[in-house]
């Protein structure tokens, strides 16, 4: 029987629940939380579940899954702190999925700033810098301009104009 795994599928999680279910196949709903934790607070997390796992780590979830790893045709993330479990999850059973390789760095700002510079894209911020660095560059030219003009028209180089205030581009 074909098979979905769901990682830690609660809080907004529960939804991929409802859309495995209404979609067919089994659905293996994996708890990387301290178990006494989920009892706490989700004493109904496993409601629905066709086969409920608890294991903490990627090494734990596939040892768990092995009865059922011939049959998993899917792996999902239940929320944003599992996105890695799942991309390693779906690695190691050779489905679709993300790059292992740049997993840890859809959770990690530092990580993803990183690799974003090795592959030569530019931050956010480095836009931000470029964007105003731009508008520097035309005040500059500006007020050269401007400078050049009132050269011309008082027959001497021996002046200063400041610029001052914001331009817009």
């Amino acid at each position: 029987m074909s098979s979905v795994v769901v990682i830690n599928p609660v809080k907004s999680g529960v939804k991929y629940k409802k859309a495995v279910k209404d979609r067919g196949p089994r659905l293996i709903s994996v708890y990387a939380f301290n178990e006494e934790l989920l009892e706490k607070r989700w004493p109904d997390h496993a409601d629905g579940d066709d086969i409920s796992l608890y294991a903490r780590d990627a090494e734990g979830v596939l040892e768990r899954l092995e009865p059922y790893r011939d049959d998993v045709r899917a792996v999902l993330s239940g929320n944003d702190s599992s996105v890695d479990l799942a991309d390693h999850l779906a690695h190691a059973l050779g489905l679709p999925g993300n790059c292992v390789e740049l997993a840890c760095a859809r959770n990690h700002e530092d990580v993803m700033r990183r690799v974003a510079e090795q592959a030569g894209l530019r931050s956010k911020f480095a836009r931000i810098a470029h964007k105003h660095a731009h508008k520097l560059q035309v005040q500059e030219r500006l007020v050269s301009d401007i400078a050049d003009e009132i050269a011309d028209i008082t027959g001497t180089d021996d002046l200063a104009v400041v610029g001052r205030g914001n331009i817009s581009v």
